[in-house]
């Protein structure tokens, strides 16, 4: 009978069971959305900690980041009927995202790399050095010899090594390119002048090469190079020399100013010393406390195992704050960049060596700070009137008994020698100093 009532003998309808497949298909979707919202904030996190990475991607590149999240949030949450497609898109997105993510470490890691890890053995080498971004115009421009910029006598050396000598190797930092590639082409053989960069290192090394300050005391250290122009070793070089059982001897050789660089456009004009010091120990932290605008103070910082470092370090006794990654760079001229351009203000600060930001890294709208009132120029510096100035060194291992190589120094330390370091711009040593 048909009374609404069922029959005894009807069954229940069977209760439909998802398929496993629809279950793994939602996980997925799940991890996807997880992972991607994982992804993005740790790659807007790098970004922000690498200013020149920040810099290449710009504002509308990083703000690509999360909409594209958004989007393909949405995308992998709603897209119900097309699974296959919903993955693949998912998968897609967080690969790109994921390559973003692993870019911008990668370029916080090259541009902010400090601490005593440094990477010796590929951070240094030409070609993998900051050449490009701290010589306008690049190393080339000073090949020993035929380059039209370096500085030369006006009469012929009294030293010049034959063909057949033994040559000391010789090696510099950036800030003195010009007066090594000086010196050599004054004293040395064309003919049997080897240029680093112009064939593979091999066995003893080039002659004459271009190497970052900390790579160049390393190579000082293991033999392959003789001499190496530039600033007193800091405290990593001299342990990892000691731990070698090498130790430097330093020869003074001309004489540089450490300066301090603002953008053009910040209205102070001169520091004392102390104030200096205030400003880079966190004492100091905004500008009108030195007679500047009411804007803070960004101080920036080179990475560990620079000569500006190391030289600024000596300046500081000890009173140097550390600096957040974001503001300490691998390079001078990222340095001498970000104080010209820092977020289009005035409130950046940084410090160099005068002959570098004058004459090497490019024109761009800084000016360097008188200290105590005096200006950081090459007559007050061989003077001693500019108070914060420093020798720099020719640099060789304690113990070489290289006949050649002490006659180059007695050379570079001589009327000649000197004639050279001023003629490429920078202070001779005093008189009473000079041989």
């Amino acid at each position: 009978m048909s009374n609404g009532v069922p029959s005894p003998t009807a069954q229940p309808p069977e209760r439909q069971r998802t398929p496993a497949r629809v279950w793994l298909v939602r996980l997925l979707r799940a991890a996807l959305i997880v992972i991607l919202w994982l992804t993005v904030p740790i790659a807007m996190l790098l970004l922000f900690l690498s200013p020149m990475a920040a810099e290449a991607a710009g504002f509308l590149g990083i703000l690509l980041l999360p909409v594209i999240a958004i989007a393909a949030t949405a995308f992998i949450a709603r897209a119900r009927r097309h699974d296959r497609l919903t993955i693949v898109f998912g998968c897609v997105t967080l690969v790109l995202v994921a390559a973003f993510a692993g870019s911008a470490a990668f370029s916080a890691s090259q541009i902010n790399q400090v601490g005593e890890d440094y990477d010796y053995e590929t951070a240094g080498k030409l070609g993998e050095s900051d050449s490009d971004e701290n010589l306008q115009g690049g190393y080339e421009q000073y090949r020993p010899f035929t380059s039209e910029v370096i500085a030369r006598l006006d009469e012929p050396s009294e030293l010049k090594f034959g063909p057949d000598d033994s040559l000391p190797r010789v090696d510099c930092a950036t800030a003195l390119l010009p007066l090594a590639s000086s010196l050599v082409t004054a004293t040395y053989p064309e003919e049997a002048t080897t240029v680093q960069w112009e064939q593979p290192e091999e066995g003893p090394g080039a002659i004459f090469q271009y190497n970052n300050t900390s790579w160049g005391f390393q190579r000082l250290v293991e033999g392959r190079t003789d001499v190496f122009f530039g600033a007193l070793p800091g405290e990593q070089e001299v342990k990892n020399a000691q731990d070698r059982g090498v130790e430097f001897e330093c020869t003074p050789v001309g004489r540089e100013g450490f300066v301090f660089l603002v953008n053009a456009n910040n209205p102070v004009d001169s520091l004392t010393v102390e104030q200096v010091r205030g400003i880079y120990s966190g004492k100091i932290t905004n500008w009108k406390q030195v007679g500047g605008a009411d804007e803070p103070i960004v101080a920036y910082q080179r990475k560990k195992n620079s000569g500006s470092q190391a030289m600024m370090e000596r300046f500081m006794g000890g009173k140097l704050v550390n600096n957040p990654p974001s503001t300490v760079y691998s390079s001078m001229g990222g340095l001498v960049r970000s104080v010209a351009d820092y977020d289009n203000g005035q409130g950046a600060i940084g410090y160099s060596f005068r002959y570098y930001v004058t004459h090497l890294v490019g024109d761009y709208p800084v000016k360097l700070l008188a200290i105590e009132g005096v200006e950081p120029t090459a007559e007050n510096i061989t003077r001693g009137t500019y108070p914060i100035t420093g020798d720099f060194y020719a640099v060789t291992r304690k113990g070489d008994e290289d006949p050649n190589l002490a006659r180059f120094l007695e050379w570079v330390c001589g009327a000649q020698g000197q004639e050279l370091v001023e003629k490429s711009g920078y202070a001779r040593l005093q008189q009473k100093e000079a041989k």
